[in-house]
């Protein structure tokens, strides 16, 4: 009787399968390809990558730890080419588009986190961190690990994609 009752609990509380969304293979996808495109293209490591999609795909994150110094210049033609490039990637490819909530995607669907390697006690201004989040870019730096990161600067990424066009010219 005691195997009877332990068998029928095993049974209710073993057969629980997660329920898995069905674009969730195509995130995956994507993010692997993207992923694979920067890395051929740029020195760095994936720290992490993640979604927003309670019930359609609203939001793809993914962030990189850069070997190279982080300067606003630098950070800003970063962040722009990985922006415009998953964009591209998102907008582009069908087998994911009957699941994207807003179609095409923009800066608004996307959130990419660039860290940088910097040296320690430079008197240049330095840029730790870079963030692409609901159409703005921030700046950040944290020359004391004993302190706070500090804002050093923010944009719109439409204005950062103007001001790497014009450095281009």
């Amino acid at each position: 009787m005691k195997i009877n009752f332990l068998m029928l609990l095993f049974s209710l509380f073993g057969n629980f399968e997660e329920e898995v969304n069905p674009y969730d293979s195509q995130i995956d996808r994507i993010q692997e390809e993207f992923i694979t495109e920067v890395q051929k293209k740029k020195r760095c490591d994936v720290f992490m990558t993640g979604r927003a999609c309670p019930d359609a795909i609203r939001q793809i994150s993914v962030g990189f730890a850069s070997n190279d110094v982080g300067t606003i210049e630098t950070a800003r033609r970063d962040i722009v080419w990985l922006g415009q490039t998953l964009l591209k990637k998102l907008n582009s490819d069908l087998r994911i588009r009957p699941y994207l909530y807003v179609f095409p995607c923009n800066n608004e669907n996307i959130n990419i986190k660039i860290m940088f390697e910097n040296p320690r006690n430079s008197h240049e201004q330095k840029i730790d961190f870079v963030e692409l989040y609901n159409n703005r870019i921030d700046y950040i730096s944290n020359d004391n690990p004993l302190r706070r990161p500090e804002y050093v600067f923010s944009e719109t990424f439409d204005q950062a994609i103007q001001k790497v066009e014009l450095e281009k010219n």
